[in-house]
């Protein structure tokens, strides 16, 4: 993910805390698609739920934490440039 990217390159404090709730993220989004008892309707409302809270409480809370850490960070503008060529890369080079 390129917002974890960016957190190793920014030698951000605690990112195992904010890697975590993303992991969280990407589990409970799992368990709601592939959850058996859920048909068509339940699982847009379940969904819908889901995702307006995380952008409630991660997007609008969490990650206002790591915005102000990205403006306070004197190199963070040369560290996003890299993290986003890396990103781009069409080539594994600088992936690990």
């Amino acid at each position: 993910m390129l917002e974890e990217a960016y957190m190793q390159a920014l030698d951000y404090p605690q990112p195992a805390q904010h890697v975590a709730t993303h992991n969280r993220f990407r589990d409970e989004i799992n368990q709601l698609v592939h959850a058996p008892e859920l048909n068509d309707t339940k699982l847009r409302q379940s969904l819908s739920t889901f995702l307006r809270e995380w952008l409630i409480r991660h997007v609008m809370g969490v990650d206002k934490d790591f915005e102000r850490f990205v403006l306070d960070s004197k190199s963070s503008k040369a560290r996003y440039s890299a993290v986003i060529s890396e990103a781009s890369c069409c080539c594994a080079c600088h992936r690990s």
